[in-house]
C-alpha cells in the first residue's frame, strides 16, 4: 500500500478534524471529523465560512494564509483556539500545524471535555480549599490507590506547617504519629480500609514547633466498582484543649464525688426552678433514712422533714433573701431524721441566676451541728457558772472577814464571862461558815488536803450521819467490795460531796423509798490530756420522783432549786465544784417517777501516797514572843489581838500592806512572826510578804483568807494559810509551830 493511500485513510477516520488552508487562507478541505467535534458537515467549513466560527475570525485566516504562503512561521499560529459548533457552543481545540506544498494543514484536537474535567476540578479545589479554611478541622484526601494525601489549606494553623511539609503520602502523615500510638492508628486505619467502613481514631500527632497535641481524626472510606477501597475523606481536629478541659473536669466531678461520698456532711445539687435535686450525697439516706434517688424523685420528703416552726420561716427568708440575688445564704433549722430525733441542721448553698436575674439552681452542702450547739450552750453555762463562781468569792470574802470577827469576839465574850446563849450564836456562825465553804467549794477556791482516802469509809461515815434525818421510810443499802483501791481525795470534801447527793436524794422521796451507795472501780479519761486510768466510783441511787429533762439540765446549776422555799440552791452546785477540783468527774441520770442516779469518779490514789490518819492531838497554844498581826478589818484586829495577847503573845497591829512592812521593819528585832491578810488596801498580803522577804528572808509568816486557799501554801515564804473565819486558838497554835519550826531550823546553824 502507497503512502498516499495510508494518508488517505488516516485524514478519513482520524477523531481530530484535518484542515487544508490554501494561501489564501481558504479552506480547501475537511475530513469528516468535523462532523463529529462541530456537528457541521466538511462543505459548511470550506472557503472561509470556518473563521466565522472563531473569535478572531479575519486575524486567524490571514495568519494561516500567511503560514501557507511561507511568509510566516508555523511557530506564530496559535497553539489553542474556541471554536462554535452547528448548537452554537464553543468547542475548545489545540491546534498542530504543517505545510504540505503549498498548502497549510491544521489538525484540530477536540479537547472540550477535558477542558470541562479541568475547570471542574479547579472548582472543586478551589471549594475544598474554601471549605478548609472555613473549618476548624484539618480536610483531607487520601487516594488509596495512588498512596497521595491531599491535605486541606488550613494546615498551618492546624498542624503549624505549611501542606507542602506534611508530604503527600501516607509514611509522611505516619512520620508524625508518635511511636507508642502508631501501632494502634495504622492498625485500625488498615483494618478501616479492608473493611471499607469509617475510621476514627485519637492519638498524638508533632506539630511543626515541636509540640505533641491531641488529634481526633475521622475518615470515609470509598470503595470502586469491585469493592476495594479507593479513596478515603476524612478531617482531623485538634482536641488537646478539649480534653485536656475533660481532664480536668472529671478530676473536678472525681473530687466533689469524693467529698460527697467521705464527709459526714450532706452535699447537693438542687434545681429551684423545677423544684428537684438534681443531684444528693449519699448522706442522705443516714440523715433521712431514703435513698438519694427516692429523694429526687420525692424532693417534698425533705420539707416534710423539716420543723414545722422553721418551715415557713426559711421559705419567707429565702424570697426575702434571694431578691437581692446575693451569691450565696445559709440557714439552721431543726430536722427530724431517720430515727425519729430532731437534730439542728446548717444548710449554706451558693446561688446561680439565669439572664432575668431569676435563681435557677442551688449547690450547697449541709451539716449537723447538733454537738456542736450542745457544746456551745456548755461553755456558755459554764461562763456563766464562772461568773457565779466568782461572785460567790467576792461574796465569800466579805462574810468570812464579819464572821471572824464574830467568832473573835464570842471567845472574848466567854473569856470574859458573859452570859448565856454565846454556844447556840456560834453554831450559827458555824452554819453561816458551812454556807461559804459551800460557795467557795463550788467556785473552786479552795485548797484540797489530799490524801489516800478509802471511799467505803467515807460512805459508811456518811450513812451514820444521815441516817437519823432519813426517817424509817428510807431503806438505806451499801454495796462495796473490800479490795477496793483508795482514791487520792480529800476525806472531808468527799463526804461533804456524799452528804449533799444523800439529802438531795431523801427530798426526792418524800414518801419513802430507797437510798443505795455503790462503790465500785472504773477505767475512763483523765482528762483532755490524761490518758485513761482506774477512778474510784461512788454511784449514789435513789427511787424518789425523778427529774424531767429540762430540770436535769439545770440540776448542777447553782442557786436553782426545785424545793420552793427549802435550800440554797448550792447543792449539786458544790459537788460539782469539789469533784472538778479533784480532777474527778460527776455525771447524773434521771427519769420522772424512777428516781435519780448520781456518780462521782475520783481518781485512783499512787501506791506511794500517803493514806488517810489521824490527826496528832492539839496542844495548848501559848507563847510569850511578839508577833505582828495585818487585817483591813477593824474588828478582827481588835478581837484577835485581845486573843492572842490572853495566849501570852505579844501583838502588833497593822491596818494594811504598808503599814505591816513598815512596823516590821522597825520592830524586825522583836518580831518572830507575821499574820497577813490576804486581800487589804494600798499594799496586798501577796505583796506585803514580798517586801518582808526582803527584809527578812526567814520570818515565818500566816497568810488568812476569806477567798480560797488553793495553791497559796506553795507559794515562796507562807509557812501556814487559814481559812477565814478561824478560831483564835487554832491561830495561836499555827504561830505556835512556825515559830518553834524556825527556832529548829536555827539552832543548828547556831550550833555548828
Amino acid at each position: 500500500m502507497s503512502d498516499l493511500t495510508i494518508g488517505a485513510i488516516t485524514f478519513e477516520h482520524t477523531h481530530d478534524v484535518v484542515l487544508a488552508i490554501d494561501g489564501g487562507g481558504r479552506v480547501v478541505r475537511a475530513n469528516a471529523a468535523v462532523e463529529a467535534v462541530l456537528g457541521l458537515s466538511p462543505d459548511e467549513v470550506l472557503g472561509e465560512r470556518l473563521w466565522t466560527r472563531c473569535g478572531p475570525g479575519r486575524a486567524r485566516r490571514e495568519a494561516c494564509a500567511a503560514a501557507a504562503r511561507g511568509d510566516a512561521a508555523l511557530a506564530d499560529l496559535p497553539a489553542e483556539d474556541a471554536l462554535l459548533g452547528a448548537d452554537g457552543l464553543p468547542r475548545f481545540v489545540a491546534w498542530r500545524w504543517a505545510r504540505a506544498g503549498d498548502l497549510l494543514v491544521g489538525i484540530a484536537r477536540d479537547e472540550t471535555a477535558l477542558r470541562r474535567a479541568r475547570e471542574a476540578a479547579r472548582k472543586s479545589e478551589e471549594r475544598f480549599d474554601l471549605a478548609a479554611r472555613a473549618a476548624r478541622d484539618l480536610i483531607y484526601d487520601y487516594d488509596v490507590v495512588a498512596d497521595r494525601i491531599t491535605w486541606g489549606a488550613n494546615s498551618l494553623e492546624v498542624f503549624g506547617l505549611p501542606r507542602e511539609a506534611l508530604g503527600g503520602t501516607l509514611a509522611g502523615w505516619e512520620a508524625r504519629i508518635h511511636p507508642d500510638d502508631l501501632p494502634r492508628v495504622t492498625a485500625k486505619l488498615g483494618a478501616a480500609i479492608a473493611r471499607g467502613t469509617t475510621y476514627e481514631d485519637e492519638y498524638r500527632f508533632l506539630r511543626g514547633e515541636g509540640a505533641w497535641v491531641t488529634m481526633r481524626d475521622r475518615g470515609l472510606v470509598i470503595a470502586g466498582p469491585d469493592g476495594r477501597a479507593v479513596r478515603m475523606i476524612g478531617c482531623m481536629e485538634d482536641v488537646t484543649e478539649a480534653r485536656r478541659a475533660h481532664a480536668e473536669l472529671a478530676a473536678s466531678e472525681a473530687r466533689y464525688r469524693f467529698i460527697a461520698e467521705t464527709t459526714s456532711d450532706l452535699v447537693y445539687d438542687y434545681d429551684l426552678v423545677g423544684d428537684v435535686f438534681l443531684f444528693v450525697g449519699p448522706r442522705v439516706e443516714a440523715w433521712l433514712g431514703v435513698s438519694a434517688a427516692r429523694l429526687q424523685a420525692e424532693p417534698g420528703l425533705w420539707w416534710q422533714r423539716v420543723d414545722e416552726r422553721d418551715r415557713e420561716r426559711i421559705r419567707r427568708q429565702m424570697v426575702a433573701d434571694l431578691a437581692h440575688r446575693p451569691p450565696a445564704v445559709r440557714y439552721e433549722y431543726r430536722l427530724r431524721v431517720a430515727d425519729g430525733s430532731w437534730r439542728t441542721v446548717h444548710d449554706a448553698f451558693a446561688v446561680s441566676y439565669d439572664a432575668a436575674g431569676r435563681a435557677v439552681r442551688a449547690q450547697g452542702i449541709m451539716a449537723d451541728l447538733t454537738e456542736l450547739r450542745a457544746l456551745q450552750a456548755e461553755v456558755a453555762q459554764a461562763q456563766k457558772l464562772e461568773s457565779v463562781g466568782r461572785l460567790a468569792g467576792g461574796i465569800a470574802h466579805d462574810f468570812n472577814n464579819l464572821l471572824t470577827g464574830m467568832i473573835a469576839n464570842l471567845s472574848l465574850a466567854r473569856l470574859d464571862g458573859q452570859p448565856a446563849h454565846l454556844d447556840e450564836v456560834e453554831r450559827a456562825i458555824d452554819r453561816a461558815a458551812q454556807l461559804v465553804r459551800g460557795l467557795l467549794a463550788y467556785s473552786r477556791r479552795n485548797a484540797l488536803s489530799l490524801e489516800a482516802v478509802d471511799l467505803r469509809e467515807c460512805v459508811a461515815a456518811v450513812v451514820r450521819l444521815i441516817r437519823p434525818t432519813l426517817g424509817p421510810d428510807i431503806e438505806v443499802s451499801i454495796d462495796a467490795p473490800p479490795d477496793l483501791p483508795r482514791a487520792w481525795a480529800d476525806a472531808a470534801r468527799v463526804e461533804q460531796v456524799l452528804v449533799n447527793l444523800a439529802l438531795n436524794a431523801r427530798d426526792a422521796m418524800p414518801d419513802g423509798g430507797a437510798l443505795r451507795f455503790v462503790v465500785d472501780v472504773v477505767e475512763r479519761d483523765g482528762g483532755p490530756d490524761a490518758p485513761r486510768a482506774p477512778h474510784v466510783r461512788v454511784t449514789v441511787e435513789d427511787t424518789g420522783v425523778g427529774m424531767a429533762p429540762d430540770v436535769q439540765a439545770r440540776a448542777f446549776e447553782p442557786f436553782f432549786t426545785t424545793k420552793a422555799d427549802q435550800g440554797t440552791g448550792l447543792g449539786l452546785a458544790v459537788v460539782v465544784g469539789i469533784v472538778t477540783q479533784h480532777a474527778g468527774h460527776v455525771e447524773c441520770q434521771s427519769e420522772v417517777g424512777r428516781g435519780s442516779r448520781f456518780v462521782v469518779s475520783l481518781p485512783v490514789a499512787a501506791a506511794a501516797q500517803p493514806a488517810a490518819g489521824a490527826a496528832p492531838a492539839a496542844t495548848a497554844p501559848t507563847g510569850r514572843e511578839a508577833v505582828l498581826l495585818a487585817d483591813d478589818e477593824p474588828a478582827i484586829r481588835r478581837a484577835v489581838r485581845r486573843l492572842l495577847e490572853g495566849f501570852g503573845f505579844e501583838v502588833l497591829v497593822a491596818r494594811d500592806g504598808e503599814e505591816a512592812v513598815a512596823t516590821f521593819e522597825r520592830a524586825r528585832d522583836r518580831v518572830r512572826a507575821v499574820v497577813l491578810d490576804l486581800t487589804m488596801p494600798r499594799l496586798s498580803g501577796r505583796e506585803a510578804l514580798q517586801r518582808l522577804r526582803l527584809l527578812d528572808p526567814d520570818v515565818p509568816v500566816v497568810i488568812t483568807t476569806g477567798y480560797g486557799t488553793e495553791g497559796l501554801e506553795d507559794e515562796p515564804g507562807v509557812a501556814a494559810v487559814l481559812s477565814k473565819p478561824y478560831q483564835p486558838a487554832d491561830l495561836a497554835r499555827t504561830l505556835r509551830r512556825v515559830i518553834d519550826a524556825r527556832a529548829g531550823a536555827a539552832a543548828p546553824a547556831a550550833t555548828s
